[in-house]
C-alpha cells in the first residue's frame, strides 16, 4: 500500500524491548531515490496506551461535569456530549454525534446576543460560545452549556 500509494497509516501491535505489547499507530512511508525508485520504506510507532488512558479520564470528568458539555471538531460537528447535555436538549447522544452544534442552540439565542449591531448572529454566538470552549487538541473543542444560560 504504501509502494503504491506514498504512505499507509494503520493500527496494530507492537512490542517493546522489555517484550510488552502495545496498541500503535504505525505510518509506512515508501522511500524513493530522485529517480522515483523505491529504495525502502520508514516505519513510525506512536504508541496509543496512553491516550487511550487518558482518553478514558477525559471521558470520566465529561460525565462528571455539572453542566451539559458537548465536544466539537473543527467543523462544528458534535464528537462527544455527556448525560447531562442529552437531558438539557432532549437528544439522545447518537442523534447528536455528528449534528452541528449550531443545531442545539435554542433560535433566536445569537440574535440576542448582538450588543452594537455591527456583529453578525454567526460572530455573535461564536464570541458567545467561545467563552465555554476549551481546546482539547486534534482540532476538537469542549463546548460548555450551563444550564442557566439556555
Amino acid at each position: 500500500m504504501a509502494a503504491l500509494n506514498g504512505r499507509h497509516e494503520e493500527h496494530g501491535m507492537r512490542v517493546r524491548k522489555d517484550g510488552s505489547q502495545f496498541l500503535a499507530s504505525i505510518t509506512l512511508t515508501a522511500l524513493r531515490d530522485s529517480g522515483g525508485y523505491l529504495q525502502g520504506f520508514s516505519e513510525i510507532s506512536h504508541d496509543l496506551s496512553e491516550s487511550r488512558e487518558s482518553e478514558a479520564k477525559y471521558r470520566g470528568l465529561l460525565e462528571a461535569a455539572p453542566d451539559a458539555m458537548v465536544v466539537v471538531n473543527q467543523a462544528g460537528q458534535i464528537v462527544l456530549l455527556n448525560v447531562q447535555a442529552e437531558k438539557q436538549f432532549g437528544y439522545r447522544r447518537d442523534e447528536l454525534i455528528g449534528q452541528k452544534v449550531k443545531n442545539i442552540i435554542p433560535q433566536g439565542f445569537a440574535e440576542r446576543l448582538i450588543a452594537d449591531g455591527t456583529r453578525s448572529a454567526a460572530e455573535a454566538l461564536a464570541q458567545q460560545i467561545g467563552t465555554g470552549l476549551s481546546s482539547l487538541g486534534g482540532g476538537r473543542m469542549a463546548v460548555s452549556f450551563p444550564s442557566r444560560s439556555c
